[in-house]
């Protein structure tokens, strides 16, 4: 089962797998195919109308499920006929929630590659007190938010060894697919414009440095919020 899925991982493919429901915690006892260590792999637990883990039923795994999605008296099709639909509880309810979302992300963001899209996804669920140390994330499933802006402004500053002036490599982290990019440095020095590939930017002094990076059609975001040389 691990060689298949390592396939699709090669193939581009995201698997979504329920977490189980043995209330366990999979970091201790794992659960497969949900606790393979495969970047293509989201696992998923169970959360309430509520917006609570189902400790009823539902595992959870701080380091091992990625997020929660709704899982609990879930309306969904049945297996008695065509036509019958029952109130179902379980993480495999959880699941197609996080795989409908995943699908709709790969058909806005086309460019993307699975790992782009897990982080999407990922980075968009809404905080929970109830999955806090519960999953990796701590939040449930947010598809509007996932699907949010084609760009998300983020970066990460790196100072390089050396004696000053410092040179720091500032590296776009963004989503979406990065054409051009503008840089605020934050030491009245002029703004650049760019292409995707890290930046570098010399500092001439010692001090705290707030860092913009501006995208087309965005606000910009401060990560971190200064830097200090």
């Amino acid at each position: 089962l691990q060689s298949a899925l390592n396939n699709a991982r090669s193939a581009g493919i995201i698997v979504v797998a329920a977490a189980g429901n043995e209330q366990n915690d999979n970091d201790v006892t794992p659960n497969y195919p949900s606790s393979y260590t495969l970047d293509n792999i989201v696992a998923v637990t169970a959360t309430t109308r509520a917006d609570a883990l189902d400790a009823t039923y539902a595992d959870y795994g701080l380091k091992s499920v990625d997020l929660g999605a709704p899982g609990t008296t879930i309306y969904s099709a049945w297996h008695t006929s065509d036509r019958t639909y029952s109130f179902l509880s379980g993480t495999s309810m959880a699941a197609p929630h996080v795989a409908g979302a995943l699908a709709l992300l790969s058909a806005r963001f086309t460019n993307e590659t699975y790992k782009q899209l897990i982080t999407r996804l990922l980075a968009a669920t809404d905080p929970l007190p109830g999955l806090a140390g519960k999953c990796v994330t701590g939040g449930r499933l947010n598809l509007d938010k996932a699907l949010g802006p084609s760009l998300i402004a983020d970066f990460t500053a790196t100072p390089m060894t050396g004696s000053l002036p410092l040179t720091v490599r500032f590296t776009n982290t963004s989503f979406g697919t990065i054409v051009t990019q503008t840089w605020d440095f934050g030491d009245n020095t002029p703004r650049i414009t760019a292409g995707p590939a890290p930046v570098f930017h010399n500092y001439a002094g010692p001090g705290t440095y707030n860092v913009k990076l501006i995208l087309p059609d965005t606000a910009y975001c401060n990560s971190p919020d200064s830097i200090t040389i």
